[in-house]
């Protein structure tokens, strides 16, 4: 019965040896025994307090039929249930997770759908909102398969990607520092409070504040030559400065080294942080 997981296991020991050989052939032979097995496990479902989000869905078989499942999330994972939720027949783990997704969405017309055409409307318009796609690695617990689920309205389905997403990156952050030292650990939890979205907003906001003043200056400072004026506005932009140094210090701290330089907004926000403060100087 689990003879199609063995094969898949093998080949996950094997790929980080670096030893296995006719890798293509053993995998379409795992994944063929795969469809033939059962491939299910019966555990009690999580408890109350561990789970995020769940919901009654419909999910494809090997055989692309809906049948009625109900899929809980955790922290680390995504629960398929029996139609009741009493027994978990599947377990996906999260940093096991490539693709979270609408339905057969690619991701040529993701990224195209911002410059919509009518053709590309028409071919949006083809892909059904409600059916979440998620696929997974290949050399991964679930042994790369697909799964769908079709909910019961698109917001529940946008619902359930955006929490997906989330907890995925907590759990790609955490499967990372794992069994590292304790100030990648500090990083880890100091990266997921960059993340936040009340760290982007906050920030988000003094930047606003930021341009307001600026353009509140470019105004009033021609005009009049109030120095207490001018000093208001040099002690705003002190404060500005202090801000924005204190979250570019962050953001190095949480992403060093290469992941911070690697985004161009990061060499940007370096930039002007840095030009901010020779000028006070």
């Amino acid at each position: 019965m689990v003879e199609g997981k063995g094969i898949m296991e093998r080949l996950r020991k094997g790929n980080k040896a670096g030893s296995f050989q006719n890798r293509d052939d053993s995998i379409q032979e795992a994944l063929e025994r795969l469809r033939c097995e059962e491939d299910i496990i019966d555990i009690p479902p999580p408890l109350k307090s561990q789970i995020v989000h769940e919901s009654t869905v419909k999910m494809t078989d090997f055989l692309r039929n809906y049948v009625p499942k109900h899929i809980f999330l955790t922290e680390g994972e995504l629960m398929i249930a029996n139609a009741d939720g009493s027994v978990v027949n599947h377990v996906i783990h999260l940093d096991d997770i490539t693709r979270i997704r609408h339905s057969n969405v690619d991701d040529f017309l993701e990224r195209r759908a911002e410059y919509s055409s009518p053709f590309e409307e028409e071919c949006l318009a083809e892909f059904d909102e409600t059916v979440l796609e998620i696929v997974t690695e290949l050399l991964s617990s679930s042994f790369g398969r697909s799964f769908s689920f079709k909910f019961e309205d698109k917001s529940e389905c946008k619902t359930w990607i955006h929490n997906m997403q989330k907890l995925k990156k907590k759990a790609s952050i955490r499967a990372h520092v794992k069994g590292t030292s304790r100030i990648r650990t500090y990083q880890y939890h100091l990266k997921l409070f960059y993340d936040s979205d009340f760290l982007q907003y906050f920030v988000a906001g003094f930047i606003f504040l930021n341009f307001l003043t600026n353009v509140l200056q470019s105004e009033i400072t021609p005009t009049t030559d109030n120095t207490s004026t001018a000093a208001l506005f040099d002690n705003l932009d002190l404060c500005f400065t202090i801000i924005f140094t204190v979250e570019l210090s962050v953001n190095i701290a949480a992403n060093w080294f290469r992941p911070f330089f690697q985004s161009g907004w990061n060499f940007f926000d370096l930039t002007v942080v840095g030009k901010s403060l020779i000028s006070l100087f």
